[in-house]
């Protein structure tokens, strides 16, 4: 990665007021008044005049060109003594509130410095030096909009100022503008030629633009004005790195390192050795860089990045907990911290220190390839494959040591990702076709166990039939029997009867002499035969009442038979009912099956086959938490409130969500301006506000966290309108909503002292307010209520406007009534949300169906 450049070239030539003294001891006068050209001599010789001086008009002159030596030698609190003590004396004394602002400055204590430079140009309205001093304060605040408002007014004044070109063109390079910063360098390079900064600078230009002969050309030409110049070849030798040829980056450091054993130079060169494999070397020469200044931002951070790349990851993360202790807002050594929390497994930490790097430098790709792996790491697949399609929207030619490998690694977890998402489908079709067969084959089986039913039926009907067709014949066959019996033995017995009767007749007629004996032997044989006929009788009726019980036992058994049958019968229907049923089943599962597998194979067809980023409407969002306030109690919810929403936006999709807690008012105030930067590109335009808010004659405000209020007076210096923030949404092309969790009890209002006439109250809540069409203000609590904390983890309005936001299909106008009523009776009625404003006749959804 690039050394971040600064302020090449400082702000100006210190002018120093040469007051007009009484000459104290020979020279002392004339050394005192060129301070400034030898501060060793000229400390002193101020120091003899002051101890002898007895004129007060000239003692303010001498602390001022004293503290232009001290300035020389470093001694920067020693020099804000001076002045304060010669402003001290003379208040209106330009110079020294000039030189004290530089000083200032030096000390980093930039508000400090721009008070002193406004109240300088309040002496001198037409100073191009001063604007451009208070321009360079405001760029090293990153108040990149204010600094350029500054350095156009001192061109203005002298298109010759060849400074203010400068500046003004390092400040549209932080904005990314980078066209305008050519045009600025440009013309720094007309006014002098001859003068290396200007090809230097542009030369910066054209690596971030990734036009790196063009930037080689103009490291030549500064190279060739100022033959010493290391900056000019370690810088180019970057240029040759990026551009891929580390054999002629090596010759360059090592011709930088020559001239000037610089830390820069030894970090430039340490990058060559990572691309070239050498982490051993690497890291010698980061150790080398340190030994020079052991609190090097961005060697620390390159020593950190190397040291995880070795798999050192407890160095690597002691030097870029050090890297982001010394420059908090650098993107590069917080997203590196986020690559070794994640080689870690310290998962949350990572992402956290992505979305850090992400909202100091909202196009940082290194930071959304890091995050979409931290993702992919928890298993959130579609938050990581944003994070992949984001970096491979952004241009690769911006930190394009870091931004092109970054993006070659987006490009393979998107390909990746998509693979498995493929694979997974077809999974899904595989098991979907599985249950598919399996329900045919519970169809199949059901169907067979109603055949099998049908034909067991079918066998017992067929039994009984012939059981029913044997017993017939049985019985037919019976009674023929004993009829044919019974008549044979009838006739048998007459025949006999017959045959005694002639017997007897003819022994009758042989011995009449006889006859008794002969009808007594006939009357025997009459009453044998009746015995007999009796006796034949008696078997007939026990062979009728055997039959009887045969037939008896064969109509049981056909009743068996037939219950049998009908058991059968039943079973068959059972089985019908149990097939119809599981084959109405196995439709509805083939069905839904058919379904499933429709939807699967349209989304198998609709599979990404390539990386593609596709942005259908760009929705940027700012929340604000506001939880510790300076002079009055912690608020427990805001920050959680907050941080909450803050989520929710970003897992909905949106582009950019801006997240800040515990704001100051001039920080405040710097939030909004870089959302504005935001929302001029954006569809939508979003602010969440929770905090202590204020209603003072009719108008709203939103309280930062160092507030005071003492007075109602004080209001208009101290907060910040809500009609400020209608401002800064007000470019969104098509939805601008505020949402402001404000209405708490407020603790100012208490103490606050009335003294503004026109003041007719200070209200608990907020007020009522009219926004202009397209845009919606929602309050937690309607005008005048208070809304409350409740007894969660977030206020009542807050969970509910959370939860309602990801509830896909839920229209925006019906999504804050459904607020409204989850609010209403989780509070017991006592707080009612309500929105102002209307919205034209498009649909806006904050997570479409």
């Amino acid at each position: 990665m690039r050394l971040g450049r600064g302020l090449i070239g400082g702000f100006f030539a210190i002018v120093v007021a040469v007051a007009a003294i009484r000459p104290a001891l020979a020279g002392d006068a004339e050394t005192c008044a060129r301070s400034a050209a030898d501060p060793d001599a000229g400390i002193p010789a101020c120091t003899r005049l002051l101890d002898q001086e007895r004129n007060p008009a000239a003692v303010p002159g001498l602390y001022n060109n004293r503290a232009v030596a001290k300035v020389m030698r470093g001694d920067h609190r020693g020099a804000i003594d001076d002045l304060t003590r010669a402003l001290d004396r003379q208040p209106a004394f330009t110079d020294a509130l000039k030189n004290r602002g530089i000083a200032w400055h030096m000390l980093g204590e930039y508000d400090r410095a721009i008070a002193d430079f406004t109240q300088a140009l309040r002496l001198d309205r037409r100073s191009p030096a001063i604007l451009n001093a208070r321009g360079a304060a405001l760029l090293a605040k990153e108040e990149f909009d204010r600094a350029v408002t500054d350095f156009d007014a001192a061109i203005a004044l002298d298109g010759k100022f060849f400074r203010a070109f400068a500046n003004r063109g390092l400040a549209y390079l932080h904005k990314r503008d980078l066209d305008r910063a050519l045009d600025d360098f440009n013309a720094l390079i007309r006014l002098r030629p001859t003068d290396p900064l200007g090809y230097e600078n542009r030369a910066a230009l054209l690596i971030d633009r990734a036009e790196f002969d063009g930037a080689i050309a103009d490291y030549n030409t500064a190279i060739r004005l100022t033959p010493t110049a290391w900056r000019a070849y370690s810088r180019r030798g970057e240029a040759w790195r990026l551009k891929g040829e580390l054999q002629r980056a090596l010759a360059d450091h090592a011709k930088a390192i020559a001239l000037e054993p610089a830390p820069e130079a030894y970090n430039n060169r340490a990058l060559v050795w990572k691309d070239m494999g050498q982490l051993d070397k690497a890291l010698a020469d980061c150790d080398e860089a340190l030994l020079n200044n052991p609190r090097h931002a961005l060697v620390l951070a390159n020593r950190g990045e190397i040291l995880r790349l070795k798999g050192d990851l407890g160095r690597s993360l002691e030097d870029l907990n050090r890297a982001v202790a010394a420059n908090p807002r650098s993107p590069i050594a917080l997203t590196f911290r986020g690559d070794t929390y994640r080689a870690g497994r310290q998962t949350e930490r990572a992402i956290a220190d992505y979305d850090e790097a992400l909202r100091v430098l909202p196009d940082f790709v290194a930071a959304y390839t890091g995050r979409g792996l931290a993702h992919e790491q928890k298993g959130e697949t579609a938050l990581a494959r944003a994070d992949f399609e984001r970096a491979m929207s952004l241009s690769p030619d911006r930190d394009a040591g870091v931004a092109r490998p970054a993006q070659a690694l987006a490009h393979e977890r998107i390909a990746a990702l998509a693979t498995a998402q493929t694979e997974q489908a077809r999974s899904v079709v595989r098991a979907a076709e599985s249950r598919v067969a399996e329900e045919s084959a519970k169809r199949a089986s059901a169907t067979q166990a109603a055949a099998d039913a049908r034909e067991a039926r079918l066998r017992a009907e067929a039994d009984a039939r012939e059981k029913g067709r044997a017993e017939n014949q049985a019985r037919a066959e019976f009674e023929a029997r004993v009829k044919a019996e019974a008549r044979a033995e009838s006739l048998a017995g007459l025949r006999m009867a017959d045959e005694a009767r002639r017997t007897a007749l003819a022994e009758a007629a042989q011995a009449r002499a006889t006859a008794e004996d002969a009808m007594r032997t006939a009357t025997a044989a009459r009453a044998a035969a009746e015995a007999e006929a009796k006796l034949r009788g008696e078997q007939e009726t026990r062979a009728r009442a055997d039959l009887m019980a045969q037939i008896a036992a064969s109509n049981a058994a056909l009743a068996t038979s037939r219950a049998e049958a009908e058991r059968a019968k039943a079973a068959e229907e059972q089985a019908r009912r149990s097939a119809a049923e599981a084959e109405a089943r196995a439709k509805a599962a083939e069905a839904e099956a058919g379904k499933a597998l429709r939807e699967l194979k349209a989304k198998l067809a609709e599979a990404p086959k390539a990386p593609a980023a596709v942005e259908t409407g760009r929705r940027v969002a700012l929340v604000i938490g506001n939880s510790s306030y300076r002079d009055f109690a912690l608020l427990n919810n805001p920050r959680r409130d907050a941080d909450a929403v803050a989520n929710a936006f970003r897992s909905l999709g949106f582009q950019t969500v801006i997240a800040e807690s515990n704001l100051s008012r001039q920080n405040f105030v710097a939030a909004l301006r870089r959302f504005e930067d935001q929302v001029e590109s954006a569809d939508w335009a979003v602010v969440y506000y929770a905090g202590h808010g204020l209603e003072v004659g009719g108008m709203n405000y939103l309280i930062p966290t160092d507030a005071q209020l003492n007075a109602d007076r004080d209001i208009q210096d101290e907060a910040i309108t809500v009609e400020r923030v209608l401002v800064a949404t007000e470019k969104a092309r098509k939805l601008r909503l505020i949402v402001l969790d404000a209405c708490r009890d407020n603790p100012f209002v208490p103490r606050m002292r009335r003294t503004l006439a026109s003041t007719r109250s200070v209200g608990r809540g907020l007020a009522k307010i009219e926004p202009e069409g397209g845009t919606l203000v929602a309050f937690a609590a309607r005008d005048g209520q208070v809304a409350q904390d409740g007894t969660g983890a977030n206020s009542p309005f807050a969970a509910a406007f959370v939860k309602l936001i990801m509830e896909p299909g839920l229209e925006i106008n019906m999504l804050f009534r459904r607020v409204r009523d989850e609010v209403f009776a989780a509070t017991n009625r006592k707080q009612e949300p309500f929105t102002y404003g209307s919205l034209p006749g498009e649909a806006f959804y904050f997570r479409p169906k």
